[in-house]
């Protein structure tokens, strides 16, 4: 279906929409050039597209670092790059842009700290989507990061998991605290978007 097609069934749907950017092997932060540019090619499309449909936001992935031979700090001056060049693609469309925290803690590109200091500088139309069950197996304290992250906290992705796997399970499936995570959430004092992610 073509695109045009799609944005116009889906603008007669009463409903919001959260756009996600492509997922597989599409790395923002490889080591191949080539790669990187074509990632972010598919990020500008998905801005352009979310726009036509009147999107609540759009996803971002800031990428990955599973290889011990490459620089995590590097990618991460990589993403922080990309995510300056998105910035200026989207002053034609006016998305809302959320980062999400992607990746085990041996690819993350983050520590707690880092996510949350990662936005600093950017203008307000960039803010955090947090993925509760990421975080979990990454054992981040989800409560506190979610009060740290402030005005600048959208959405959170909600599945449930062992600790362990990322398995995108529905909640009750694992051992993540959800009267902690969604009492928190509560506390943040905003009309976050709830948007379920299982792998059903």
């Amino acid at each position: 279906m073509k695109i045009e097609a799609l944005a116009s069934i889906l603008n007669k749907k009463n409903v919001g929409y959260s756009v996600h950017v492509p997922v597989w092997d599409a790395n923002l932060t490889s080591e191949n050039a080539q790669l990187r540019n074509a990632v972010l090619e598919s990020y500008k499309a998905t801005i352009a597209f979310a726009s036509r449909i009147k999107a609540r936001h759009v996803v971002l992935h800031t990428g990955w670092c599973a290889d011990p031979h490459f620089s995590k700090e590097i990618a991460r001056i990589r993403a922080k790059v990309f995510l300056e060049t998105l910035v200026d693609f989207n002053k034609a469309y006016g998305q809302l842009l959320l980062v999400e925290n992607i990746g085990s803690t041996a690819a993350s590109l983050f520590t707690q700290k880092q996510f949350v200091d990662f936005l600093d500088g950017f203008p307000a139309e960039v803010g955090y989507v947090v993925d509760i069950g990421h975080a979990h197996i990454n054992e981040w304290e989800i409560e506190s990061l979610l009060h740290e992250l402030g005005d600048k906290l959208y959405a959170l992705h909600i599945h449930d998991n062992d600790g362990l796997h990322d398995e995108h399970a529905p909640i009750g499936e694992g051992n993540i605290d959800w009267e902690g995570v969604l009492g928190a959430a509560m506390d943040t004092k905003k009309d976050l978007s709830l948007i379920l992610e299982y792998n059903i």
